[in-house]
């Protein structure tokens, strides 16, 4: 059973930074980031808070990058669809 944090700070509605203490993964203090809209911890284990920080911006960089190559894809897609009707309509005139 794992033990209480040394401390947890609310951030906003949303983020929680805890200080914990160690245990037999991570033999030092070490710090977790909770971000509640993802419904897990973000930065976990970090040696430094600034370092659980960046682990998280990190993360989030990542998911925004890969939700913005998902949004260009599928504007690609609706593009093509959407021309073929376009093109069809100034053929008719």
């Amino acid at each position: 059973m794992s033990r209480p944090a040394i401390s947890n700070v609310e951030l906003d509605d949303h983020l929680t930074i805890s200080e914990c203490h160690p245990d037999s993964e991570c033999r030092t203090n070490n710090w977790w980031l909770y971000d509640d809209r993802a419904g897990m911890n973000i930065g976990m284990r970090e040696k430094t808070r600034d370092d659980a920080f960046v682990h998280a911006i990190n993360y989030w960089a990542k998911r925004a990058l890969k939700a913005e190559l998902a949004h260009e894809q599928l504007q690609s897609k609706v593009d093509a669809f959407v021309s073929q009707f376009v093109e069809a309509e100034e053929d008719d005139h």
